[in-house]
Parts: structure tokens; sequence; C-alpha cells
């Protein structure tokens, strides 16, 4: 029954992506591995979404288009994975 479940909401998930993807005026960059890409950071005021942009870090893997992992440029040279949003 899990395994049923799982199935399906995968099947639903890729379809929602599916959709999303074939709007026009909607396209989510595709990031390769040793591109330089800059991190948003939300900032939260009242009646207004603003984004402060930090970077540039460096690609170091990509799980899937929309999930990648960064690193920072100088030391320590952390890594952290992030969701490419279409913001």
């Amino acid at each position: 029954m899990h395994r049923d479940v799982a199935a399906r909401s995968e099947k639903l998930r890729q379809q929602a992506r599916g959709r999303r993807e074939k709007k026009a005026h909607v396209r989510l960059a595709k990031f390769a591995l040793g591109d330089f890409v800059l991190l948003g950071k939300i900032i939260k005021f009242p009646n207004k979404l603003a984004l402060n942009w930090k970077g540039p870090y460096r690609v170091s893997r990509v799980d899937s288009d929309y999930v990648m992992e960064v690193q920072q440029l100088v030391e320590p040279f952390r890594t952290s994975v992030h969701h490419a949003s279409p913001l």
C-alpha cells in the first residue's frame, strides 16, 4: 500500500512540474556544475517581499533541476544545499 501511495505521489509531482514548465513565461534556469550563482535571502518587511542577495557561490553538485549544492569561493569553503526558485 505504501509503495502505491508513494508512486502516485511521485506521478502527481511530476505532472505538476510538467504543467509549470510548459508555461511560456516561467522558465527555471538549468544550473550546471561550476556555474556561479547568487543566493537570495528573504527579508521580512510588513506588506513587502524583499530579497538580500549574497554571493557569488559556485555550484558544486546538482541533485535535480531544482536542487543544487553551492560552495563559498573564499575560506572556509562551506557548502550548503539550496532549492532554485522562479521568483
